[in-house]
């Protein structure tokens, strides 16, 4: 049967198809055109379906099998005449695809593929699959090779030969979830007995690399890089042992970079490469240039290095910042920074608050339990910061147990003003106390102006404190033999301050009026003063409430000059006793009395016989003619005395004070006993309450070693006095 314009047509026997290009079809027995796509023959023993493309051959399908590109002499039989790149099959579905390869030798740097392909090495008899990597020729892992084996394990358990074709049942290694795992069990204790988990050989003895641990991941095109690595490398080889160094490698933006190493010695460097140079400490630390953003940092070729050195060529505890010269930065120096910002570290802020604390270097010792910090170096800032201005203070401070007991002892301020016992200076040095000048024979150049200095004493002239002015003059300002000189000012303010002797004699030349006033009263303190007038006539002012032994002077005349003796009761301007003999410049006072008797005015210029004072050039009396000691009180003494019932703050006006706690607790807060050396204080409880009178401490200063002193009966009372740096129970 035919018919035209069909492209299938099948014989009436059913033995012989063609499908012809031309569209058209035809019945034949054998019969091969240029335009058979589908060739069926019956010929004797060939029986086949053939595909071909114009002249082509692809496939022949025979009894014995399917042959792509060849006759088959199996069920399938492949042959893609192309190169060992070219894969031979490709199994496919929706999700992913697999191809085969297949050539001689390892595909590894030949064959491209990727994640999933496998390869048959067909002289070497292994089988690679690849399990990293797309589209690159790296990435194959050999999973096989030719024999059979014997033997049994655990699932998810990587196995080990134990014999040309057999294996133990398990190895200490286990793969899964992407993860591989050795472990192994070892009873021994020691480092040298165990056995290695894991062991890295280089078989090279002239290697300077003995081995490496790498770690590698995937770039963002598919390629395998080096990301990380740890490397044993050479320092020394002999036999039967090894020297070496371990080194630890990053990668930043694909250069890998050694940033850490463990030295043979048991020492550590970071950023420090240099595997033959010399380490001093445990620790050595370089960061080349930049700003720092760790604490620990040392800028250009610096070297930050912490040391615990037990030998005697250094000290224990020791940190150093060591800064080499060289050509390029021989005008920078080691530092160590200590910063601080508002905000965080990922988003830092100015600093917002004035007094806070942005650095401290303190000082820790160890008291046998603990580490207390008795020392600090701390900078704060100063005020308000802003763009490029941060100003800052340096504070030292010292204590005797930690850090709450510590006291600040000296500030330098961000205007250069340096405060000693004191946080407020207000001149390029202030200091609040007392200042100790180590006396010397003489200033031998003039080369250095603007000193103080205190002369060696001498017979003569005793000790002497003298000024070295700008222009190299030099200006003694006292002397310290029985004659206390040149008080400053000379008018004006003029303080007399009893805590600078017990008996010393001051002599002062007026240039304005004055108005006295006095400070550090207390018992048994005295001062006698020269007061000369100059060349003009001076009103002079003194402090009400003075026992006046003679008349009140109010005026002296140019020319005149006049004693001043005084003498303390009490630590209160009301107990100062107060006497003035006057001496005209033309006019000889007349009148007798007895040696060493203070004599006074009667009179412009006539002198009584004698005042109740008695002065022997050493000891002071009053109502007596014969001192036993430096004060000699012939009679009863007058004192303040004051009623509290609330807490105070104690100063020179109170002496004795009767404390009513009836309403509450008082709490009597001591002056600062550097201040008040010789002070004296009575207290006494008078009420029947359960309320106490506490007597507290300035500061840390103590009373008998506490912080405080407590009375708590009634009538109880107490007498403490001041030596000048705690205060005594008496």
């Amino acid at each position: 049967m035919a018919e035209t314009n069909k492209v299938l047509q099948l014989s009436s026997d059913g033995e012989r198809l063609r499908v012809s290009s031309s569209g058209t079809s035809e019945v034949g027995a054998g019969i091969v055109s240029s335009q058979d796509n589908i060739f069926v023959s019956s010929v004797a023993n060939t029986d086949a379906v053939i595909i071909k493309g114009g002249a082509t051959e692809y496939a022949r399908f025979l009894s014995s099998g399917l042959g792509i590109g060849t006759t088959p002499d199996t069920a399938l039989h492949v042959d893609t005449n192309a190169a060992a790149t070219t894969p031979i099959l490709k199994l496919e579905n929706s999700v992913v695809n697999y191809r085969f390869f297949a050539g001689s030798g390892t595909p590894q740097g030949v064959i491209t593929g990727n994640i999933g392909d496998t390869y048959t090495d067909g002289y070497g008899g292994a089988l690679y699959l690849k399990t990293s990597g797309t589209a690159t020729n790296t990435g194959w892992t050999s999973i096989g090779s030719s024999g059979s084996l014997s033997g049994s394990g655990t699932d998810g358990y990587v196995t080990l030969w134990n014999g040309t074709s057999s294996i133990s049942s398990d190895a200490g290694i286990t793969y899964a979830s992407n993860t591989l795992r050795l472990q192994r069990t070892d009873s021994n204790t020691t480092l040298s007995s165990q056995t290695p988990a894991l062991r890295i050989v280089n078989l090279d003895p002239t290697a300077t690399n003995f081995g490496q641990l790498s770690f590698r991941t995937i770039d963002s095109v598919g390629t395998e890089t080096e990301s990380a690595a740890i490397t044993s490398y050479y320092a020394a080889r002999a036999s039967g042992n090894t020297t070496s160094d371990l080194l630890f490698s990053v990668s930043n933006a694909g250069s890998l970079t050694h940033r850490f190493t463990m030295r043979r010695d048991g020492k550590f460097s970071v950023n420090y490469t240099d595997l033959a140079g010399t380490y001093n400490a445990w620790v050595t630390v370089n960061a080349p240039g930049g700003v720092p953003s760790t604490s620990l940092h040392a800028a250009n070729d610096a070297v930050a290095a912490f040391s615990d050195q037990s030998a005697s060529a250094g000290p224990r505890g020791q940190f150093r910042a060591i800064k080499s010269t060289t050509a390029g930065n021989s005008t920078h120096a080691a530092g160590i920074y200590l910063t601080r910002s508002g905000g965080s570290t990922t988003s830092p802020a100015i600093l917002a608050d004035s007094s806070t604390l942005i650095g401290a270097i303190t000082a820790q010792g160890f008291d046998g339990s603990t580490l207390q910090e008795t020392a600090a170096i701390e900078t704060y800032l100063e005020g308000t910061a802003s763009a490029g201005v941060v100003p800052q203070s340096i504070v030292l401070s010292t204590g005797a147990t930690n850090t709450a007991s510590r006291t600040e002892r000296m500030r330098i301020t961000s205007a250069g003003l340096v405060g000693i016992n004191t946080a407020s200076p207000n001149e390029r040095l202030t200091v609040n106390g007392a200042l100790s000048l180590a006396e010397t024979s003489g200033i031998t150049s003039t080369a250095s102006f603007g000193k103080l200095w205190a002369q060696t004493s001498t017979e003569t002239q005793g000790s002497r404190l003298f000024f070295v002015g700008d222009s190299g003059s030099l200006t003694q300002l006292v002397q310290m033999s029985g004659n206390f000189e040149a008080i400053t000012p000379t008018t004006g303010s003029i303080a007399l301050d009893f805590a600078m002797s017990l008996a010393w004699n001051r002599t002062l030349t007026l240039t304005g009026d004055p108005t006295f006033t006095t400070s550090n009263r207390a018992v048994g303190r005295s001062m006698s003063v020269f007061i000369n007038a100059g060349g003009s006539s001076r009103l002079l002012t003194f402090p009400a409430g003075w026992n006046w032994l003679t008349p009140v002077p109010t005026t002296l005349a140019s020319g005149d000059w006049g004693v001043l003796a005084t003498f303390c009761t009490d630590g209160n301007d009301s107990g100062i006793i107060a006497a003035w003999s006057y001496e005209n410049a033309t006019t000889t006072p007349t009148g007798t009395g007895t040696t060493n008797r203070v004599a006074y005015w009667t009179g412009t210029a006539t002198l009584g016989a004698d005042s109740d004072l008695y002065f022997d050039g050493y000891n002071f009396a009053v109502g007596t003619t014969s001192p036993t000691s430096r004060t000699h009180l012939a009679g009863s003494i007058s004192q303040a005395i004051s009623t509290i019932t609330s807490s105070q703050s104690l100063d020179e006006t109170y002496h004795t004070l009767i404390c009513d706690a009836t309403s509450g607790a008082i709490t009597l807060t001591l002056p600062a006993a550097s201040g008040c050396s010789g002070r004296i204080y009575r207290i006494k409880k008078v009420d029947s309450s359960a309320n106490s009178v506490i007597i507290d401490g300035n500061g840390a200063e103590t009373i008998d070693g506490a912080a405080n002193y407590t009375i708590s009966v009634q009538y109880g009372a107490t007498v403490i006095q001041s030596n000048g740096s705690v205060w005594w129970v008496i």
